[in-house]
């Protein structure tokens, strides 16, 4: 009996510990059903001023074993336990096993908000209304703290005005920026300054520039040249430039000055020209064996930095047969700039294979080796040879003078440009130019615009008008850096250009954003002395240690592949762990089989029994 208990018992533990192995071999979908998120969600900097913008960075992951859509909400907790809502982001779809990119909520910090630790809700709402949540692994976590708005020290005011040698930086060259401080206040002043360069994530690099200075009221200007070496790992993008005064280079009180926050320059990978052909037009789509093709064909520089080339021009027939152009001479192109090439000209052969033919650009950057630049063109077909009605294509010997299709060179002019004086910056404007016709008949003509310093949209217009009439053109102008901008207008037909113009249009800062919304710089706290003008310090900008960015990472979409649906499998693990439960509790009823028998045999023999 002893025997039997110890059996069941061993069996019992046997047969729970295959369950326990079967439960612990199911996929984790199981675990989850329907959709159900983790989340992860960060802040730009540890720490804020008030009055500074916080951005609050989320990324959402499917684990559930559902597709769903949902609505991301995010609310901000005070010490003072006030709640702050953020707008909702959304719709938002997401599969099984995706993960959303990075989804960014921005907070003005009120200039009264209480000083301490702010916590950050994120909820996954299936309704704009708020209505319904799904099920998420995050309640609530302590992100940032905020701190007072340090008190500027009455008596001087700065007037600062910054400039940087160039817009355009790769990692590890020298950023040099100009920085010029009068003192319009009602006292003198003796101060350092402070430039904070500020990463696209809002990691800071901060030089305190040596030596300080010494201004009174009204008399006079510092101006100071600061160089920073990019790190080669710095974030791409644009980065800021924050400048301020302060007393002593150990502790956060600062002056009031009147300098905000504002994109300085870009930094790139590398800087390289990078060459666009914005038109490559014939004079007519179609010509004869013995015919002039005409080329117009406009150039335009998208990169970060000048380039020199020579154009390359290769005509391929529909035979795959190549006729390569001598390169024109060279052009210098500066970024956002645009060269235009009116008469680019190729005698049609004699024999040449009709059909279409194709037109293949490069930018040849040194003649004798045939370096090219980075371009984006590879081929266009742009224009078609015809024989003559009822003739086989002609030889050399054979070709006789095929008639010209007559040229007519339109006649007109630009009549008049309107375009605002001053512009501000970031803003669009919009640019008419009128075309008089001045000829005898109807003309089709393109007016082109080129500027630096400014975006202009469409890359070009084409303006019907007849004989006597006036056409327009329509363009929106985007000034991208502050100064006069010099806009060229062209006007062409075919490959004649009929006029040209150039107006100045004043480029200014947009309008002061009201003063609450103006995010404060924030400064170091308990940073030691420079050894040298150009030292380098990454000071807490507030009284506490935590770090001023965080390093992200943003995990790519999911495939369509892994999107789909995943469905719990029978795998070769889970077989072989279920084979062995199943052979262990056959063992074990054999055993306990025979037991069970000899048991019996043994009471039998004891009553006397035979059998």
């Amino acid at each position: 009996m002893v025997l039997m208990h110890a059996s069941r018992s061993f069996i019992a533990a046997a047969f729970f510990i295959a369950v326990m192995l079967l439960a612990s071999s199911l996929p984790p979908s199981a675990a989850h059903p329907g959709p159900f998120f983790t989340i992860s969600v960060t802040s730009d900097k540890g720490s804020y001023t008030q009055g500074e913008t916080a951005t609050i960075i989320v990324t959402v992951k499917n684990v559930g074993d559902e597709m769903a859509t949902f609505y991301l909400g995010v609310e901000i907790v005070g010490p003072d336990n006030n709640v702050y809502e953020l707008p909702l982001s959304g719709p938002i779809f997401l599969d099984v096993g995706a993960t959303t990119d990075q989804i960014r909520f921005t907070w003005t910090i009120p200039d009264n908000a209480p000083e301490g630790r702010y916590r950050v809700r994120v909820d996954c709402w299936k309704h704009a209304d708020k209505s319904e949540k799904w099920d998420d692994d995050l309640s609530e976590i302590v992100l940032f703290r905020v701190y007072a708005k340090p008190t500027p020290i009455p008596g001087p005011l700065f007037s600062i005005t910054v400039t940087a040698e160039s817009k355009v930086y790769a990692r590890g060259e020298n950023a040099v920026v100009h920085i010029k401080v009068r003192n319009i206040g009602v006292k003198p002043a003796y101060f350092y300054i402070v430039v904070t360069f500020i990463s696209p994530s809002g990691k800071n690099y901060t030089i305190i520039v040596e030596p300080p200075a010494y201004l009174s009221p009204g008399y006079g200007l510092v101006a100071r040249e600061v160089s920073w070496t990019i790190p080669e790992d710095a974030e791409l993008g644009e980065y800021k430039i924050a400048v301020d005064c302060i007393q002593d280079p150990h502790s956060i009180a600062r002056y009031e000055d009147d300098f905000v926050e504002q994109v300085i320059f870009t930094v790139v990978m590398e800087l390289a020209p990078v060459f666009r052909v914005v038109v490559v037009e014939p004079s007519k789509n179609s010509y004869y064996p013995g015919e002039a093709v005409s080329l117009y064909i406009v150039v335009e520089n998208i990169g970060n930095t000048e380039g020199t080339f020579y154009l390359s021009i290769t005509i391929v027939d529909p035979s795959g047969v190549r006729y390569e152009l001598d390169p024109l001479p060279p052009k210098v192109l500066y970024p956002g700039s645009r060269v235009v090439f009116s008469n680019v000209e190729w005698k049609v052969p004699a024999n040449a294979t009709p059909g279409s033919y194709a037109v293949e650009i490069d930018f040849i950057s040194d003649l004798s080796t045939g370096r090219k630049w980075k371009d984006t063109f590879t081929r266009m077909y742009v224009f078609r040879v015809s024989h003559l009605q009822g003739e086989p294509p002609q030889t050399e010997e054979e070709q006789q003078e095929t008639p010209q299709a007559e040229l007519k060179v339109a006649e007109a002019s630009i009549a008049s440009i309107d375009v605002p004086a001053q512009v501000a910056l970031g803003e669009e404007s919009y640019l008419k130019v009128y075309v008089i016709n001045t000829g005898e008949a109807y003309i089709a003509a393109k007016v082109i615009c080129n500027a630096t310093g400014a975006r202009i949209s469409p890359e070009y217009a084409t303006v019907e008008v007849e004989p006597g009439a006036i056409g327009e053109a329509v363009f929106k102008l985007l000034a991208e850096s502050e100064g006069t901008l010099n806009i060229t207008i062209l006007l062409a037909h075919g490959d004649y250009v009929l006029d040209t113009r150039v107006v100045e249009v004043e480029a200014v800062p947009p309008p002061a954003a009201p003063a609450t919304a103006t995010p404060e710089a924030s400064w170091p706290s308990q940073t030691p002395a420079p050894q040298s003008p150009s030292e380098l310090v990454e000071p807490s900008f507030s009284p506490s240690s935590e770090p001023q960015a965080t390093e992200l990472i943003l995990q790519p979409a999911a495939t369509e592949s892994q999107q789909k649906l995943q469905q719990p499998e029978l795998s070769f693990p889970l077989l072989a762990t279920m084979a062995a439960a199943l052979a262990v509790l056959i063992s074990l009823t054999i055993l306990l089989r025979r037991a069970k028998v000899k048991a019996q045999s043994a009471a039998h023999s004891e009553h006397g029994f035979t059998r």
